[in-house]
């Protein structure tokens, strides 16, 4: 990993705090997304993750009438 200022360091453990993705940290500070990566698994291990994904088409309703 490419070594860090610390302002860079704070900098990105803010937008982290903020809920940014590595993508919109990427746009700011031009660094790489790995790098990026793995200051949030050293630094940040209890940040809440992103469930992604896309919502499911079918309904517990749906669900129901089809058994």
């Amino acid at each position: 990993m490419k070594s860090l200022s610390v302002a860079q360091t704070n900098q990105i453990i803010t937008f982290l705090e903020q809920q940014q993705s590595t993508r919109q940290i990427v746009a700011y500070t031009d660094l790489n997304h790995s790098t990026i990566s793995q200051v949030c698994f050293e630094l940040c291990p209890d940040l809440q993750k992103a469930s992604g994904g896309c919502p499911s088409l079918v309904t517990s309703t749906d669900m129901h009438h089809a058994i």
